[in-house]
C-alpha cells in the first residue's frame, strides 16, 4: 500500500532543508510547506541552481585555448648558433631529388665562424650560407683544419662556380677564393662532397623547410 502521509520539508532530516542562500522571504515559505507539493519546489530550486553552474562551467570552458595540447618544439642543429634546413641540388628543370640536410649559416656572425675550428659536418651533408642579397666576396679558409670545396649558386638557386679550399692556419694571408659571379648562396662541404651532392654547371639549389628522417 502506498503510505500516503504528507512529506514534510525541513524539520529532522537535515537533507531536505531548503539551501541556504534563498530570500527570507521564500524560506520560510519552504520551511512551512508539509505537503508533496512543497518538496517538488524544493527540488525544483535545486536542480535550476546545479543546471546554472554546468552552464557557467561549459561557458568558461569555451573561452579556452582552442588546442591546449603542447606544440611541437622547431628542430634545432646540433652545433651551436646555426640553424638546418633541407636542401637538395638537381639540373634545372628535373624533378627535386631526395633532399639533403644541411647546416644553415644566416646572420653576421655564422657567416663569419663557418667552419672554423671544425673537422666535420656533425652529420650533415652540407653548410649552406644565406646571404639577404647578391655579393661578390669572397670566401677564405682560414683557421679551418680541414679542405673544403665550395658551390654558389645565384638569386633563383642557379650554379655559379665551384672550387676547393685548402686548409689554412689561424693567420694572416690565407688565399681567397672568389666566385665567378655574383650570388646569394654558398654550399660548403668536406673536400670532394659536391660531386656526391651533384652540384655543378646547369644545376640548381633548393632550400628550406624541415630536415626529415634525421
Amino acid at each position: 500500500m502506498t503510505d500516503r502521509r504528507p512529506l514534510r520539508v525541513g524539520g529532522a532530516d537535515p537533507l531536505l532543508d531548503p539551501p541556504e542562500g534563498l530570500p527570507p522571504a521564500v524560506r520560510q515559505r519552504l520551511l512551512g510547506l508539509d505537503t508533496a507539493w512543497g518538496q517538488s519546489v524544493l527540488w525544483t530550486v535545486v536542480w535550476i541552481g546545479l543546471a546554472l553552474g554546468v552552464a557557467t562551467f561549459l561557458a568558461k570552458g569555451a573561452n579556452g585555448p582552442a588546442d591546449p595540447s603542447p606544440q611541437p618544439e622547431r628542430a634545432s642543429a646540433r652545433v651551436r648558433g646555426f640553424g638546418e634546413a633541407a636542401f637538395s641540388i638537381q639540373p634545372e628543370g628535373q624533378p627535386a631529388t631526395e633532399p639533403g640536410c644541411a647546416l644553415t649559416a644566416d646572420e653576421p656572425r655564422t657567416w663569419q665562424q663557418g667552419m672554423m675550428g671544425r673537422r666535420d659536418l656533425a652529420g650533415y651533408d652540407a653548410m649552406v650560407f644565406r646571404f639577404r642579397a647578391p655579393s661578390d666576396q669572397p670566401f677564405f679558409n682560414r683557421n679551418v683544419p680541414v679542405a673544403l670545396s665550395i658551390a654558389w649558386f645565384d638569386l633563383a638557386g642557379r650554379f655559379v662556380s665551384s672550387t676547393d679550399m685548402p686548409a689554412c692556419e689561424d693567420r694572416e694571408g690565407c688565399p681567397l677564393y672568389h666566385p665567378t659571379g655574383p650570388y646569394r648562396y654558398a654550399v660548403e662541404t668536406l673536400q670532394g662532397g659536391l660531386t656526391a651532392l651533384g652540384a655543378g654547371p646547369g644545376t640548381v639549389l633548393a632550400v628550406g623547410g624541415p630536415c626529415t628522417g634525421r
